[in-house]
């Protein structure tokens, strides 16, 4: 076996074991936490276009239809990341077609300007301190139980790139990936397991005496190899 895909394998195997630990420390409601939020009636959470606000609407969606729930932590109103993410991935048709036929849309706002009903006020705070949220954007993949998929945040600016490292956040999403984009995201892996492989390097050369380095430092798809030398103070890899 190619020693890339060695590395490839390790670090998606260290990444679903993350996803999985946390998975395991989440205890998901059992009782309504919704009460008296507002329910958004038709085709809403499944269109696309339309977010749900209440939690247990969106759990009903998820078991009726068998699709993940994509819940969007957001601070509508102050965060930058959580609007450039609405603008630029969730607001774009490239998007909305495919969460139309993936997933369950619904949004958890913490505003600190706009005003917000209480009920939905309280639902949000109360997901919050159950899921563990620290920062935002957060997206968490849940299913019909509320139980943690996989999470994922501000990727790209790039709607279809968001779409393409979907399936690796939520197993239970298949892989969908724009005949054009197929020779981008093999460009973005190539670069990635490159970085990955420097970290690897690094340690190895020097038992980890960088003061903490960690794979999400480096290993970042939009890097090339350059900018993956810089970052580790010039050391090249023996071998790829």
């Amino acid at each position: 076996m190619k020693k890339e895909t060695l590395i490839f394998l390790l670090v998606a195997g260290v990444t679903l074991f993350a996803v999985m630990t946390y998975s395991s420390r989440i205890t998901p409601p059992t009782e309504a936490v919704s009460n008296e939020v507002r329910e958004l009636p038709g085709d809403a959470g499944i269109d696309g276009k339309t977010w749900l606000l209440s939690f247990d609407q969106a759990k009903q969606l998820s078991e009726s239809t068998g699709r993940p729930i994509l819940a969007d932590f957001t601070g509508s109103d102050w965060c930058g990341w959580c609007i450039r993410l609405d603008e630029e991935i969730f607001s774009h048709p490239v998007f909305q077609k495919w969460a139309s036929e993936k997933v369950i849309l619904l949004k958890l706002d913490y505003p600190q300007k706009t005003p917000q009903p209480p009920a939905e006020a309280k639902q949000n705070q109360t997901l919050m301190s159950v899921y563990r949220i620290s920062g935002f954007p957060t997206i968490l993949f849940l299913d019909a139980k509320g139980t943690p998929l996989g999470r994922s945040g501000y990727i790209s600016d790039d709607p279809r790139e968001w779409i393409a490292d979907a399936p690796g956040k939520c197993r239970s999403l298949t892989r969908q990936v724009p005949a054009d984009y197929q020779g981008k995201l093999e460009s973005v892996r190539r670069q990635t397991l490159r970085c990955t492989w420097l970290v690897f390097e690094r340690r190895c050369h020097y038992g980890n005496s960088g003061g903490g380095l960690f794979l999400s430092q480096v290993v970042d798809s939009s890097q090339s190899r350059t900018n993956c030398l810089s970052k580790l103070g010039g050391l090249a890899p023996t071998r790829y």
